[in-house]
This record gives C-alpha cells, structure tokens and sequence, in this order.
C-alpha cells in the first residue's frame, strides 16, 4: 500500500510542475491537458503494482442492501 500512496504522490507532484511548464506554452489549456496526463499516469501506475498490494474483498451485495435496511 504504501508504493501505492508514493506512486500517487509522485504523480500528483510531476502533474504539478507539467501544469506550470505547459501554463507558459498553452495558457488556459495547460490544466486540461495536465490532468488528462494525470489520469493516465495513475492509470499506468495502478497497472503497474496492480495485483502485487493487499486489498481487502468486496462485500457481497446481500449484506449491503440488508445493512441498508
């Protein structure tokens, strides 16, 4: 878990210092274009550790709808 919260720190950190550099070149468009560059990043770094970190199951939905109620 905790290669997962650092790959997403460092991510979160490279789409800030895009988003300036780009803020120079494209103007409005920067932040558009960065968080796209964001998401893909995160996309690629989940794909990554993906399978290799702990997760806990998700519930079965009877237990849910019977919490619910």
């Amino acid at each position: 878990m905790s290669k997962a919260a650092g790959a997403v720190a460092v991510v979160f950190a490279l789409g800030g210092g895009v988003m300036t550099a780009l803020t120079n070149v494209l103007g409005a468009n920067a932040e558009t274009i960065t968080l796209a560059l964001v998401g893909l990043a995160l996309f690629g770094t989940g794909q990554m550790i993906g399978g290799k970190t702990a997760a806990a199951p998700a519930p079965a939905p009877e237990t849910i709808l019977s919490k619910a109620n």
